[in-house]
């Protein structure tokens, strides 16, 4: 009964594989059409009446029944040629006609007004011409531990068969049951982070066989990752132009630029930033950067992601202008859609379970499934229904069975005759031009330019670490402020601050420094993953932007607390003093952010980074010998603090206040501290006294005390006086010890680690979250 149908239909889900209309008699099911005669029998007999869509082309001569005709140019200036003397690509229907809606509410039935393609003149071409054959592509699934231990590769197969054939002026509107699939697939052509695994199959372009390397490097890809919101819409088009340039040189690409700004609506966004878009902006901004790389194909991922029926209508037409007049070829992978989307497209294919189960004439697909038992219901989506048709149900083992099965006889059937195509023998013409990578100074210039961008966008990415150095440096002033001269009362105070220079104000600042590491991820991770640039490219570049602003931080971070504490005042005037304290901070801050940014790229939440780098650099700081005397530490642990780079840094801040005539700095040429051989004594500092009889005047009296010399006190914290230079006399300069060479190897063994490390770690740069709290640059 009826009823009785309807309720298993809803048992084992939709659709079904009966193509029977519960609302018609079985006799009005339509004949079975050999497939041979499908488009000469689609085009002489009238629809059905189980079909309600008429998908077919408008008799010539008809206009379609919208009031004020279709928005459609194409079928109006054919002219290739005449079109590029303007420019690379204009249109500014796109431009007048998208900001206002009201006019897409017409009469007629056709409500977007856009033509159908088969309505539109499509110039005869023999290139460029895209062949797929036989593409298959079996997933390894084994883990980076499986690789490591070498097991044997488990294979998932995930495309099969997959044939293709598209010639200049072809958009093909690619449906899919599963996203992951479509993905896959997507991933595979375009070698856009690939999946590990085995591909097979025969690609070429314009007769030209081709590896998949080779043909991915000649097509432009709109990815599904939103672009970074860190740029400006204009900002974003120049960078991608710098990292990949042009296929060709036909174009200037500033003309390109302003061009396609027009052409695609975003010149109100011109000067925006990404984050204040909306998603069909970000979307058209995506396909600019991508019509920027100038070649012959064109894949783009997901149009209809959060995006209405009119904006969709927008992209299709435009990118079918664009095709058509420049001869190129457009793949869309598009969720189910409307009839009125779908016709847009020249060809749809339907792809499904790792197989095509159609790829022809957009509006010959209902007529298709028609033929082979699957006609569709009347007022139902042909879309919709058709996808719905090849989808595997998994509501129930016996429905999961029955919807296989289906889906494995539909793509049979479509295998059989996709089995006798062969494609038409074609002259061999000129393969597609590549996407040309930027030199290796076009990418550090370019890699400039987006910094530069970045930085006048977000000025406190340059002006926090700066800031946060000279408050640290000010307030680390006044608590040691005006430190007593040759006082021993002040020894314990010149160890205090010198710690605190090694680990607290570090650790403030690599806390800034971590931040923004986490911050360039937002730009970081999306140019890795298109290979915009490489790693070394970007971080030796970057180190390179980031020297300026290291020394105006350790300026910052140096003067002012070295001009409050008088520190080295007594053995160096205040412009030596402070040079000196800059240079040993230089290095050290040098070596603990190149650690910083490490750990950054390597630990994915910014609360784990900073406590990281916290306890390790608390641990190097107390073997430094400073807050925790090597007197007081075992054999092996003042073995193991000669590794520490606050170690040595630290002994070089103290030997230079305690020891000036043994300082490293009387190595350098012209220094005046060669004939300084005399060594720093501290004493008591004196009292004053007012004596009781005598009360006009003040008696200044000396504690008893010996005064003791600055190597005498450097042995009283365990710390070797000669660990650095020899005794200098009054006729030779000082030598080098074999203390310094150590602690020369040890700085720079820190420096190249910490180096490659942040190198490698980039590779392993996380997917920011865009929706997580706000960064500290906003």
């Amino acid at each position: 009964s009826p009823q009785r149908q309807k309720s298993d239909l809803f048992r084992y889900g939709l659709p079904r594989v009966d193509p029977i209309d519960f609302h018609y008699s079985t006799t009005l099911r339509p004949e079975r059409r050999p497939l041979k005669d499908l488009t000469l029998h689609y085009r002489s007999m009238p629809r059905k009446a189980n079909s309600a869509w008429d998908l077919r082309p408008s008799p010539i001569g008809r206009q379609p029944a919208v009031n004020g005709g279709h928005y459609a140019e194409s079928d109006l200036v054919p002219d290739r040629l005449q079109q590029n003397e303007g420019g690379f690509f204009t249109s500014s229907r796109h431009h007048s006609h998208y900001f206002s809606n009201t006019d897409l509410f017409g009469g007629g039935f056709n409500y977007l007004r856009y033509a159908k393609a088969s309505e539109l003149q499509l110039m005869e071409t023999t290139h460029p011409h895209l062949l797929i054959q036989n593409l298959s592509f079996s997933h390894d699934l084994r883990s980076t531990t499986d690789c490591i231990m070498l097991r044997l590769p488990k294979y998932l197969h995930t495309i099969g068969d997959f044939s293709l054939e598209l010639f200049g002026g072809d958009t093909l509107a690619l449906m899919y049951t599963s996203e992951l699939e479509m993905r896959t697939l997507l991933r595979v052509l375009t070698q856009h982070s690939p999946p590990p695994g085995n591909v097979s199959g025969r690609l070429s372009i314009n007769g030209h066989r081709l590896r998949l390397t080779q043909m991915a490097a000649r097509i432009a890809h709109v990815p599904i990752e939103d672009p970074s919101d860190v740029l400006t819409v204009e900002q974003h088009l120049r960078c991608s132009a710098a990292f990949k340039r042009p296929a060709t040189e036909s174009h200037k690409t500033g003309d390109m630029i302003e061009q396609l700004i027009r052409s695609l609506a975003l010149a109100p966004f011109k000067n925006r930033m990404v984050k204040n878009l909306g998603k069909t902006e970000k979307q058209r901004l995506k396909i600019a950067m991508a019509l920027l790389k100038d070649t012959d194909i064109l894949i783009v991922d997901n149009l209809t992601r959060d995006m209405d029926i009119y904006d969709v209508a927008f992209l299709v037409d435009f990118l079918r202008d664009w095709a058509l007049r420049l001869g190129r070829i457009v793949i869309v992978a598009i969720a189910p859609t409307t009839v009125e989307i779908l016709t847009m497209f020249h060809k749809a294919a339907i792809f499904a379970s790792g197989r095509l189960v159609y790829c022809g004439a957009s509006n010959e697909m209902v007529d298709y499934f028609e033929s082979i038992g699957y006609p569709c219901p009347p007022f139902k989506n042909p879309c919709d229904y058709y996808v719905d048709l090849v989808t595997c149900d998994h509501l129930t083992p016996d429905a999961s069975a029955e919807s296989l099965e289906r889906i494995k006889n539909v793509a049979d059937a479509w295998a059989r005759r996709a089995g006798s195509f062969q494609p038409r023998p074609l002259p061999v013409a000129t393969v597609s031009p590549m996407i040309r990578n930027a030199t290796i100074l076009g990418t550090v210039v370019a890699i400039f330019k987006q910094l530069l961008y970045v930085t006048r966008n977000y000025p406190s990415f340059v002006l926090l670490e700066p800031f946060v150095a000279l408050m640290i440096s000010i307030l680390l002033g006044y608590a040691f402020y005006d430190m007593p001269v040759e006082s021993r009362s002040a020894i314990n105070d010149r160890f205090g601050l010198v710690e605190c220079l090694l680990f607290l104000g570090t650790f403030i600042l690599l806390m800034a420094s971590v931040a923004r590491c986490h911050f360039e991820r937002r730009f970081l991770h999306s140019d890795l993953k298109t290979s915009n640039y490489s790693v070394c490219s970007y971080f030796i570049t970057r180190q390179l932007f980031d020297t300026p602003l290291l020394l105006i931080t350790t300026l910052c971070f140096s003067i002012p607390v070295g001009y409050l504490s008088s520190l080295y005042s007594r053995c160096l005037p205040l412009i030596g003093a402070l040079t000196t304290i800059t240079a040993y901070l230089f290095i050290h801050l040098s070596i603990w952010r190149l650690f910083a940014v490490a750990a950054s790229h390597t630990l994915q939440k910014t609360s784990s980074a900073i406590s990281f780098i916290g306890l390790f650099l608390l641990l190097c700081s107390c073997l430094s010998g400073v807050p925790i005397t090597s007197l007081d530490q075992s054999e092996t642990v003042v073995l193991v603090s000669l590794l520490s780079p606050s170690q040595w840094i630290g002994r070089l801040l103290l030997q230079q206040e305690f020891m000036p005539g043994r300082a490293v700095t009387n190595l350098l040429p012209f220094s005046s501290l060669h004939s300084n051989i005399s060594e720093t004594f501290f004493g008591c500092e004196r009292r004053r006294l007012l004596a009781k009889k005598i009360k006009e005047a003040s008696i200044f009296t000396l504690t008893e005390c010996a005064k003791m010399p600055g190597s005498s006190l450097l042995f009283t914290h365990g710390i070797d006086p000669g660990f650095l230079l020899t005794n200098p006399t009054l006729t030779s300069a000082p030598e080098l010890t074999i203390y310094l060479k150590i602690g020369a190897i040890v700085l720079t063994s820190w420096f190249i680690a910490s180096f490659l490390a942040s190198c490698a770690s980039l590779k392993m740069n996380h997917r920011p979250k865009m929706r997580s709290k706000r960064s500290v640059y906003e």
